[in-house]
This record gives structure tokens, sequence and C-alpha cells, in this order.
């Protein structure tokens, strides 16, 4: 699930450190200000890459950002001769936020991970429209609509080579929240019900047997980790399906299993070229990638960005099966920010 909750960060953690090389910078569009205290700091739509450093032992220093934080009298200094590992994902929740940190990033002595044009570039249109075209990839049309802007974007749509059934969700949601079928125009919400939504193609991505599959990796360096499977009775998969479902069917435990045995060398060598091509054209240093196996082989996209959540694991059990994706992200994290600091 991607972070729409509010990620939290320690107060006793979140003063800046001077010592450390690598600096990680989060922030948020509904957090004016950035306070110290003893409660813990409140900010959406960032990642928890953060734990990977922790689980991995890197030391870092924290920089956090508000939407006025050049107008702020009292702010932290900017990160300069650091490398900075952005941790600011969701491009729809914090456009305001990553224009700052753009603005941060004039330093040319900053050097960034996940710099913040690339991730604003991830909004699901966006990332739809670049991704189109990739050879073993299926690539559903999707439309952000305002909502607010009545019938005639719904008559356009008519006009238009845009299939229904299609997913309406709103902006900024994950994990399902406010998720639903439409069959078509005129089934989609009247002005002023929602601000704005995507509109997504709807692809029927069963297999044979009934249910629905989806796979999630982790581009982390030059490393693709396989993070899970969730096998689902319903189009619409999410984490709670886990818990639902797969921990009381053996079956699908055991074929989720055989996939982490593999990691994501599973999906085979032309799928594998697949996910490089995608890699390249998301651009980031650290994303995720939700997709199903469609009958023909190809990847269904289901969406890619830097908001995806790596923790938690559905059992505190370390030797489960469900944890062996940690190392291998572990060590993927080391090798990226250790080339990345090398002279």
């Amino acid at each position: 699930m991607a972070a729409t909750l509010p990620f939290l960060f320690p107060a006793c953690q979140a003063m800046p450190t001077e010592d450390h090389p690598l600096v990680i910078a989060a922030g948020s569009d509904l957090t004016r200000q950035i306070a110290f205290g003893e409660n813990s700091l409140n900010l959406n739509g960032v990642n928890d890459c953060r734990r990977l450093l922790v689980e991995a032992g890197i030391g870092h220093g924290l920089f956090f950002i508000t939407p006025n934080y050049f107008r702020q009298s009292v702010r932290m200094p900017p990160p300069a001769g650091k490398l900075l590992l952005n941790l600011i994902s969701d491009a729809d929740q914090n456009r305001q936020v990553l224009g700052v940190l753009e603005r941060v990033l004039r330093d040319p002595s900053i050097t960034a991970l996940n710099p913040p044009a690339r991730v604003k570039a991830t909004a699901r249109e966006q990332v739809a429209r670049r991704l189109e075209g990739i050879p073993g990839l299926a690539v559903p049309k999707t439309w952000r609509i305002a909502l607010r802007d009545g019938k005639p974007h719904w008559e356009a749509l008519r006009h238009t080579a845009f299939r229904f059934p299609a997913i309406l969700r709103p902006i900024g949601t994950h994990g399902g929240e406010g998720v639903r079928l439409v069959a078509g125009p005129d089934d989609l919400p009247s002005p002023g019900a929602l601000r704005e939504a995507y509109l997504t193609e709807f692809v029927d991505y069963r297999s044979d047997d009934g249910y629905y599959r989806k796979y999630r990796c982790f581009f982390i360096g030059r490393a693709i980790v396989f993070r899970h499977l969730i096998v689902s009775d319903h189009w619409s998969v999410h984490a709670g399906d886990r818990k639902r479902l797969m921990l009381r069917t053996e079956w699908m435990m055991r074929e989720e299993e055989a996939i982490h045995a593999a990691g994501a060398a599973h999906f085979g060598a032309e799928r594998m070229t697949t996910l490089e091509r995608i890699r390249s054209a998301i651009g980031l240093d650290y994303f995720g990638l939700d997709f199903a196996v469609l009958a023909s082989g190809e990847l269904l996209l289901f969406e890619a960005n830097a908001t995806m959540n790596f923790f938690p694991f559905s059992t505190p059990d370390r030797g489960h099966y469900s944890w062996r994706c940690l190392p291998v992200a572990v060590e993927a994290i080391r090798a990226l920010v250790t080339d990345r600091l090398a002279p």
C-alpha cells in the first residue's frame, strides 16, 4: 500500500545532523510548519525508504521542508555538499513541496536521488503516456478528469478511443480508497461530487483459475527486487486480501513463496527486459511497480511510482519466506548510496 496515511518521524530523531554525507528530504503540502518536540512529525505522501537505510545501517541526516519553506524566518539549512535522498513521493499530494525542493536543488553541490522533477512526472496519466508502447507491456489509457467541470468533460470521452468499463479513482488516494468501476460516461459522478479523479480503462486480468494476481517489484538502483504477490477473488487487489484470503489458502502462499525463492528472475528473460525498459522510462533511483501478468504473457501496468511502501510485512517472523526480499533490498539500497557517494 502506498503512503497515504501520515508517515511519522519521531521528533527525537528529527534534528538534522552534520556528520553524515547522506541526507533524506521529507515534507508535505499539508504541513506548513515543522515543529520539534515530544510529538512525531506528521507527513503525508512520503515513502518509507528510510527504514531500508536503517536496516542497512546507513547513517543519514534529515532535511524537512514545507510549501512555505523560503518564507520562514527559521528553517533547516539546505544540505550543501550532501547526497540527498528525496522521500517526497506523491506527485498529486505534494506538488508544492516538490517544487520547493527543486529550488533547493539549484545548489549544484547537492546531488539528488529521486529528483523532485522526476517524481512530479509520475502522476498516473503521465506514467501511462510514457510507458505506452514498451514491448511486452499493456498500458490502459488513463485520463485525469476535473469532476467539477461536469458534463462537457464526459461528453469529450464519448468521442475518443477511451473504452469502458473504467476504474474511477479519486486523485491522491491509494489502497483502494474510493475506487470503483463505472460502466460508461452516464455512470460518472455528478459535478461537485469529487474535485478530481483518474479514469483508467479496466482490463479483466483474471487467471484461468478465476483469481486475480497483483505483483509488486521495487527498482532500487540497478536492482529489481520482488516484494510480493497478492491473490484475490476481486479485481481490486489490496493488502487486506492477504489476511482475508491468502493466509487461509495454502496453495496461494506456496505460489508466492516460489517467486520469493527465485526473485525477480522468476518472470523470465523477456519480461525482465520489459522491466528494465520501465526502469529507464520512469528514470527514478527508487520506485515500485504494481502489475499483473496477462494470458498473452504481457505485463499489465497498474501503477509505477515512488509512493509505494516496502514495509510492513504480514508477519513479525523474520524467518518467514516473505522476508526473503528484505536482505536483497538492503543490499540494493546500500549499493545505490555507496555508488552515488563514491568520488
